[in-house]
C-alpha cells in the first residue's frame, strides 16, 4: 500500500488516501483538475469510471530497505 503523504512528497502532487467517489472526481473535474486514482491494490470495479486508473501493473512505488 503506498502511503498517500509519503506520494504527495515524492511525486509533488495533491493526493488523499481514500477512493473518490465518482461525485467528488466529477467535482474536482468541473474546477479543471484531472483526478487519477492509483490502484493499490483495490479491485477495478471500485474505483470510479470517470478518473484516470492508473493500474497496479503500469505504476510500483519503490520498496523502502528494512533493516
Amino acid at each position: 500500500m503506498v502511503h498517500d503523504i509519503a506520494f504527495m512528497f515524492r511525486h509533488g502532487v495533491p493526493c488523499m488516501s481514500i477512493i473518490p467517489t465518482e461525485a467528488a472526481v466529477e467535482r474536482l473535474r468541473r474546477k479543471g483538475y484531472t483526478v487519477y486514482v492509483l490502484q493499490d491494490g483495490a479491485p477495478l470495479d471500485r474505483l470510479p469510471t470517470n478518473a484516470r486508473i492508473l493500474p497496479d501493473s503500469t505504476f510500483q512505488f519503490p520498496r523502502i530497505a528494512r533493516l
